[in-house]
């Protein structure tokens, strides 16, 4: 399999690559300058153009904000797997959310062994954020304006209070209809001055609150641990720890690759044209728990029952 990589100068895209590398996979990185090995220069249309025509499939982990005319145009005619949240029209299937959190959390719930009764579902970011991760999550966020926030909560598996800020997207409506009750869904935000700055950037220009928002954050709130999980129906309850959200969002991306290079081009063509890196993993019953698991999370239960790993 031939996997094409924008994006491979950050975080999330250099993961990318040094996870596909480990599997064996054949991967380029599109990149706009001549620097780096081996690569396909995309500063112009003919690149972009030799870039798709040589990859099966492009792992897009370029900021959502990010606008390159060139590249766009080429993404539409070739399967895509997108870290960001934008998804791409095109001829071609788009797979968006592959690195954006809560992503592949928000599916913590199937993990629980029951599917009759309320759930509540809280993730928590406790890492250092770029300004180009801060950007993204801002955007992410203000797709669900009006939402509710609680503050200073006490969350499971933290000793501290947090505020809670309540979230919809397409990937908790997917997990909502797998359970007999809409499940409760909140974003967690430890730390006073983290929790000042996201308030604070309501309204800001999206730069400018992206700064605010990057130098407040990766406190060291859960020293070892940058990303929590938790969720609950009031008998059963999972946690989730992972140390690395940048392995976490790049795994994601990774085994969205691998499903679509085990489908084949029949089985993507079966597919709709766009859905999310979750609603991927969920129809070709790829397992929540693995995901997370590969990407060194630790996953703990109580009572001691499995759920839908």
């Amino acid at each position: 399999m031939k996997v094409a990589v924008l994006g491979s100068s950050g975080e999330i895209g250099g993961k990318v690559v040094e996870e596909l590398l480990s599997d064996g996979v054949d991967v380029r990185r599109g990149l706009r300058t001549g620097a780096g090995a081996p690569h396909f220069d995309i500063s112009d249309r003919t690149g972009a153009t030799r870039l798709i025509a040589w990859a099966d499939v492009v792992v897009d982990a370029t900021p959502s904000w990010v606008c390159n005319p060139v590249v766009t145009r080429a993404l539409e005619h070739v399967p895509v797997v997108s870290t960001g949240h934008v998804a791409i029209a095109g001829q071609a299937l788009h797979v968006s959310c592959a690195g954006a959190l809560p992503g592949v959390l928000t599916g913590v719930p199937l993990l629980l062994p029951r599917r009759d009764r309320k759930v509540v579902s809280r993730t928590m970011i406790s890492a250092p954020l770029s300004r180009s991760a801060a950007r993204d999550m801002l955007q992410g966020a203000r797709r669900g304006p009006g939402a509710v926030i609680r503050r200073d909560v006490r969350m499971p598996l933290l000793d501290a209070e947090v505020d809670l800020v309540g979230y919809a997207d397409t990937d908790t409506a997917l997990i909502d209809g797998r359970f007999a009750h809409p499940v409760e869904w909140w974003s967690a935000w430890a730390g006073r001055r983290f929790r000042d700055a996201l308030f604070s950037a309501v309204g800001m220009d999206p730069d400018q609150a992206a700064s605010v928002l990057s130098a407040a954050a990766g406190n060291g709130v859960v020293p070892g641990c940058e990303v929590l999980a938790h969720a609950t129906d009031g008998i059963d309850e999972v946690g989730v720890r992972v140390a690395s959200m940048t392995t976490l969002c790049a795994v994601m991306a990774v085994s969205c690759v691998k499903v679509l290079g085990g489908l084949g081009t029949a089985g993507m063509t079966a597919l709709p044209q766009q859905l999310t890196a979750l609603d991927l993993l969920l129809r070709t019953g790829t397992a929540v728990g693995q995901v997370i698991e590969t990407a060194g999370g630790v996953i703990t239960r109580a009572p001691d029952e499995e759920g839908e790993l």
